[in-house]
């Protein structure tokens, strides 16, 4: 059974053997497809190598909100021209309030004109928002409906779920949704339409050894696991239904 990790970085972990060993353990746990995000400039490159090289890699070009200060020269071009050159998303970008010295109209700048060009382009976006649903809200009300993107590692409320949806929205989740303590989050799982239901890991772990053992790609069979047990679903049948899900986010790129 092929499964999608729906949003990571593993070209955070360079190109040696600790990348190859979190691909190969991907690959034997049924990993087929993951969706990898840069975050900023100079992971463009790196993310473009790595998808040539792997096929189970799907190239994301973009600027996270965290890092829209270094957003530098021609760099909206030259993220165009990425995208034109690769079947490709624009990921990971969005809105932060909550990271330390958020300049937020710098966030907003720099997430508009990648949100334009994605639009433009007709490619999904992966979309990271913390704290800013306002701001997020209002800009995917103006965007033409029924686009689809992904709602990373979602936090928002599970009353914001049917407008999402209705939008073109796909929602992922990590390991922390299993958690009994996060009510918020759990409530928002379960309000999430089958079809728009997807799973990440956010790979790599800043180190090996790391405790969070979704964070490398093969964890997201475990997410799978533990989310069917919050949904009481079975969890092949979960696992099917994300991988198709996973298709129709990327329909037209793979």
């Amino acid at each position: 059974m092929p499964f999608f990790d729906a949003h990571n970085h593993v070209h955070l972990a360079g190109d040696g053997p600790r990348l190859s060993g979190m691909l190969g353990r991907a690959r034997q746990a049924g990993v087929s497809r993951m969706a990898c995000n840069s975050v900023e400039q100079k992971d463009w490159p790196l993310v473009a190598d790595l998808s040539r090289r792997h096929p189970s890699v799907h190239a994301c070009f973009g600027i996270h909100p965290w890092y829209a200060k270094t957003a530098a020269g021609e760099w909206l071009r030259e993220l165009e021209s990425r995208l034109l050159a690769t079947p490709s998303c624009l990921g990971e970008i969005g809105l932060d309030r909550a990271v330390e010295g958020a300049d937020l109209p710098r966030q907003e700048r720099v997430f508009s004109l990648q949100a334009d060009l994605a639009e433009r382009l007709g490619r999904p976006m992966m979309l990271h928002c913390v704290r800013a649903w306002d701001l997020m809200m209002a800009r995917l009300r103006r965007a033409p409906p029924g686009r689809p993107f992904l709602l990373h590692a979602y936090s928002g409320p599970a009353e914001l779920v049917p407008e999402l949806a209705g939008l073109g929205a796909f929602f992922s989740f990590g390991g922390d949704a299993a958690d009994p303590g996060r009510i918020k989050l759990r409530k928002a799982l379960a309000a999430v339409p089958v079809d728009r239901l997807l799973f990440e890991t956010d790979a790599p772990p800043e180190e090996d050894g790391c405790a969070d053992w979704y964070a490398e790609p093969a964890g997201v069979v475990r997410v799978v696991d533990l989310a069917a047990k919050v949904l009481g679903r079975r969890p092949e049948e979960l696992a099917r239904e994300a991988w198709r899900n996973g298709e129709a986010l990327l329909r037209g790129l793979v």
